[in-house]
């Protein structure tokens, strides 16, 4: 296993999620270039567009998340962010939370 970079948001459920499809091609190798991916994304992406794709929830939340991912091909080992490999980001609305 390795650790990759993507762009995350949170879903409808509260919980942070990949926002791309779960591929390797979708996961990066460093934090910056995740970085300068995630400015690109919103630069080039407008609100309501976003809004419309990933829901109202979403709104504010697209950040860069290092995640879990198999050797050689790096596909990540699932689509949600962990807090472990995360420390200090929000991983979990307060609505799931309560749930948790």
């Amino acid at each position: 296993m390795n650790i990759r970079y993507v762009i995350s948001f949170m879903n409808k459920d509260g919980i942070r999620q990949m926002a791309y499809p779960m591929q390797g091609r979708n996961t990066l190798g460093s934090k910056e270039d995740a970085k300068d991916l995630l400015k690109s994304f919103i630069k080039n992406n407008p609100p309501d567009t976003l809004e419309s794709i990933y829901g109202s929830q979403s709104k504010g939340t697209f950040e860069v998340s290092a995640i879990e991912c198999y050797e050689r091909h790096n596909d990540p080992v699932g689509v949600f962010i962990q807090e472990k490999h995360n420390p200090g980001q929000v991983i979990y609305s307060d609505k799931m939370k309560a749930l948790l």
